[in-house]
């Protein structure tokens, strides 16, 4: 098991045995970070493996560092509604409308 160097935010540098850290990968966009829990202060330490050092994640994962993938919620995805966000004013005529008997059918006929 390789021995790595991170750097907690609290304690400075700490030295890990690399199932002591966890690489995330994203499917979608091939964004990197690694974590893992300092082993003085017992914080979670996230750290962000920018474009240009990519290559920390492979040298992570050769030393024996658990990969994690993940994707982008399909919510991301969707398209942007269109028209003005919703304001103060929208919210109070919504909750005047639930006040009313009948309310669901309204707004039912209102989509």
């Amino acid at each position: 098991m390789a021995l790595i160097r991170a750097s907690c935010n609290t304690c400075g540098n700490v030295e890990l045995r690399s199932k002591q850290v966890t690489v995330r990968i994203c499917n979608d966009t091939d964004d990197a970070s690694y974590y893992f829990r300092c082993p003085i202060c017992q914080l979670v330490e996230i750290k962000v493996i920018d474009e240009r050092d990519k290559h920390i994640v492979d040298i992570l994962i050769t030393n024996g560092c658990k990969p994690q993938f993940w994707d982008i919620p399909s919510e991301l995805w969707e398209a942007t509604p269109e028209g003005p966000p919703i304001n103060h004013d929208d919210l109070l005529d919504f909750h005047e409308l639930l006040m009313r008997p009948g309310w669901y059918e309204t707004l039912r006929a209102m989509t």
